[in-house]
């Protein structure tokens, strides 16, 4: 589904699952016979994850893991975005860095932070209108 990285060494993280089930044990009233209550309680205790490469410890919350997920699921269409975008519509041998570049946002561009050379930003067909 979703891979969390590192902020140090960029590795997938691993769930603690130990960790994560004990603080849920504790935390979570279990007896209660409101199904929407136990997810309530739930939604707020940390998910602990792990970097086994560099022993760094996260803790993330059942919103901020959707919250990363939406991020990629937008990342990975914008990076589809760009590559149809490239194998379709730009020629590469009229490309002139020199020229300078722009942000657009439209796809994750040149640099995947959303910024092309100009010379294909004039080519895009998803290009905004507005610059």
């Amino acid at each position: 589904m979703l891979d969390l990285l590192c902020s140090s060494c960029n590795n997938r993280l691993d769930i603690n699952y130990s960790d994560t089930l004990n603080t849920f044990l504790e935390k979570v009233n279990y007896l209660d016979d409101s199904i929407d209550d136990i997810k309530k309680q739930a939604s707020n205790i940390y998910i602990e994850y792990f970097c086994s490469f560099c022993d760094i410890h996260y803790n993330y919350t059942l919103e901020e893991v959707f919250d990363k997920f939406i991020e990629r699921v937008v990342y990975d269409v914008k990076n589809y975005r760009k590559i149809h975008i490239f194998k379709n519509y730009i020629n590469p041998t009229i490309i002139n860095p020199d020229n300078g570049m722009v942000f657009c946002g439209q796809c994750t561009g040149i640099d995947n932070l959303g910024n092309c050379y100009l010379d294909i930003q004039k080519q895009c067909p998803f290009k905004r209108t507005t610059l």
